[in-house]
């Protein structure tokens, strides 16, 4: 296979350097291509539209060379240009392959017919979930469509146990209201006044969203055992996690699919405790990977930690559980699936 065979269409986010599941998924798609196939494979980021929308023609004459396009698109790349694309592989025979970035595709198929009618005539869909595969195999009859997992590298690093000293929490994603922050200070607020309020810690990664950024700062005040700690490159996750005994992942955001940030705690033999939200349920298995709560069920949060502050052979096996099950999610796994023929 030659290098201009292959060429990646998606939102790299290298413009602005935005980190975020879209932006994560895109790079490691490349990532994983260059590094099974040993070449320097081309790509387009659509973020460069924002700036140089002459950009794309240069695109456009490299996606007509190739045999395959792997593409990422965001909700709004796919409703205004996947027809285009979708016209030019009936024209010059190229094969597109779709990697779908989180859970909302039924939501939008469902609301777009005449885009919903091309994908299901392109050679293939990718998805997160096992239940979004049935959604559109049952309702709309797509046969192009298989389960991918949101993969990261296994960087088969060694737990730091921790039996002795507080037990040590962390959330790791947007910090925003829908990604169920305001759930965890409900729970820590409660946690405050019982007996092991000054046996845990907890801190806080990711972009603080303009909007709760005032809101969230005066939250962590109220707790001095809590830390929010900035933002970490993608290369850092599991090695910042590996300092730490349980996530704390109450999400409620609408897009939600194989949340990234379960499979890296995985990784890294970290537990979760994850709101029974979207398809969270086929990423915890509960009681063996970590637990599922009712989303903004801040007690459930409480009643688990205080458990495992209590029972830390309960917590170790858990983290046993946890990196045996993440090992569905690695890049070798993922390579296996992706079809170029």
């Amino acid at each position: 296979m030659k290098p201009s065979d292959l060429f990646v269409f998606g939102y790299f986010g290298y413009v602005s350097n935005q980190l975020d599941g879209q932006t994560v998924k895109t790079r490691m798609i490349h990532r994983l291509l260059e590094e099974n196939t040993g070449k320097k494979i081309s790509y387009y980021d659509t973020e460069l539209l924002k700036k140089n929308k002459l950009s794309l023609m240069v695109s456009l004459f490299r996606i007509i060379r190739a045999k395959h396009i792997i593409y990422l698109p965001a909700q709004n790349n796919l409703r205004n240009f996947f027809p285009i694309l979708y016209f030019l592989s009936r024209i010059f025979n190229f094969k597109i392959h779709y990697f779908v970035v989180g859970g909302w595709l039924f939501d939008f198929v469902k609301q777009n017919n005449n885009i919903r009618e091309k994908l299901k005539n392109i050679f293939q869909i990718y998805v997160e979930t096992n239940q979004l595969i049935d959604l559109l195999v049952i309702n709309y009859g797509f046969k192009n469509i298989i389960w991918f997992p949101n993969f990261r590298k296994d960087y088969q690093l060694e737990k730091k146990n921790n039996f002795n000293e507080k037990l040590r929490l962390i959330y790791l994603s947007r910090i925003t209201i829908e990604k169920g922050i305001d759930t965890i200070f409900n729970f820590l607020d409660s946690l405050k006044r019982s007996n092991v309020y000054e046996r845990v810690m907890m801190d806080f990664y990711g972009p603080v969203d303009n909007s709760n950024y005032d809101w969230f700062f005066n939250n962590l005040k109220k707790h001095p055992n809590c830390y929010y700690r900035g933002l970490l490159q993608p290369s850092e996750i599991q090695y910042k996690l590996c300092d730490y005994d349980l996530m704390i992942f109450p999400t409620r955001y609408p897009g939600e699919g194989c949340p990234g940030v379960i499979v890296e705690a995985y990784m890294a033999s970290l537990p979760v405790i994850a709101s029974d939200w979207k398809y969270n349920h086929e990423f915890v298995i509960d009681g063996k990977t970590g637990y599922l709560i009712k989303p903004l069920d801040n007690d459930a949060i409480k009643e688990i930690v205080v458990k495992l502050i209590q029972d830390r052979s309960l917590l170790q096996e858990l983290s046993v559980n946890a990196r045996s099950f993440s090992q569905k999610f690695t890049s070798d796994n993922a390579w296996k699936l992706i079809e170029l023929k």
